[in-house]
């Protein structure tokens, strides 16, 4: 299905969604080859989204990007209709509060967690229509959940095997491994990817935070020339609303990237949620990328750890 145009405040739902369940199960646990290993990941704190055409780039703080890769592969996300089903199938679980049992054939404590509820309610007051399964496919989830026999369909599989992990199900087999669906497309941000599947996971263990990972993928996308020099307008939007110091940076960033590449950014609009102080550094661009660049755009992308971007100001773009 083609990707349609989102706004800021529909990729913090997404992102939002996203933090909750990567962050409360260790879902690749049954999906490794006996005596495999892998890194743990790190609890998820963050979730940034940017939509650059029909490619929807995520990205977390640290580490935490693990933790969505193994929330990923464990439902099957493939692209962007899949990428959609696990939220749906996610947000109808938790956001159903009260009647579970009922609901779902089984109880479970899983919830959205204040901070998440914060953008949730925000993201409301937009109109935001969100995304939830059908009666039919709650009706179906129920089945799956309850029933104890395998479906010889390997789709109906999958799915069985992830909803009885998050409701809980003791004893909850793992699908084989040969069933496993990874996403094709992730990779590291240090360049824009040359071909990219309709979902994009930024890997990038750096201590930047998570929104200005994204927007580096972005400004390499225009520096090498993948991105077509035409005026375009790109929706950014997370978990949390951006923290004072990256506010600070992509006021600056902005700026920059309009007079350069006639680019405009859009942020959830009214954004009412709390600002936090943020702890984050900048981005550093590869060094040839910044070879003939403005004094401006190296400080910009100079990785030191970031502030209010006093250094910046009145600072001469092309200087």
């Amino acid at each position: 299905m083609p990707v349609p145009k989102y706004e800021a405040v529909e990729l913090a739902v997404f992102s939002t969604i996203i933090a909750r369940a990567a962050c409360m199960l260790d879902w690749g646990s049954e999906l490794l080859a006996k005596n495999a290993r892998e890194s743990p990941g790190a609890p998820v704190q963050e979730v940034q989204m940017l939509q650059i055409g029909e490619v929807l780039f995520i990205a977390a703080n640290g580490e935490e990007h693990l933790s969505i890769q193994k929330l990923f592969s464990a439902f099957g996300v493939v692209n962007h209709a899949s990428f959609l089903l696990l939220l749906k199938y996610c947000y109808t679980l938790l956001n159903t509060e009260s009647g579970r049992k009922d609901t779902f054939g089984i109880g479970f404590d899983y919830t959205f967690s204040d901070q998440e509820k914060l953008t949730l309610s925000f993201a409301r007051t937009s109109g935001m229509i969100f995304p939830q399964l059908s009666h039919a496919q709650i009706i179906e989830a129920k089945t799956l959940v309850q029933q104890d026999s395998v479906s010889p369909n390997m789709e109906k599989r999958r799915l069985a095997w992830f909803l009885k992990k998050f409701a809980g199900v003791k004893k909850t087999p793992g699908p084989n491994l040969h069933t496993r669906l990874p996403l094709q497309g992730w990779g590291e941000s240090k360049s824009y990817p040359s071909k990219a599947n309709e979902i994009f996971i930024i890997t990038d263990v750096s201590k930047v935070h998570a929104e200005l990972k994204l927007l580096k993928v972005l400004t390499v996308g225009y520096m090498t020339g993948a991105l077509s020099r035409t005026t375009q307008r790109y929706t950014l939007g997370g978990l949390k609303r951006t923290c004072l110091f990256c506010e600070a940076w992509i006021d600056f960033y902005k700026r920059w990237m309009l007079m350069k590449y006639d680019v405009r950014l859009q942020l959830p609009v009214n954004d009412t949620r709390v600002k936090g102080q943020g702890a984050g550094h900048r981005p550093v661009l590869p060094a040839e990328r910044l070879v003939g660049e403005s004094r401006y755009a190296n400080t910009l992308f100079n990785g030191e750890l970031n502030n209010p971007c006093l250094d910046l100001s009145g600072m001469d773009f092309s200087n």
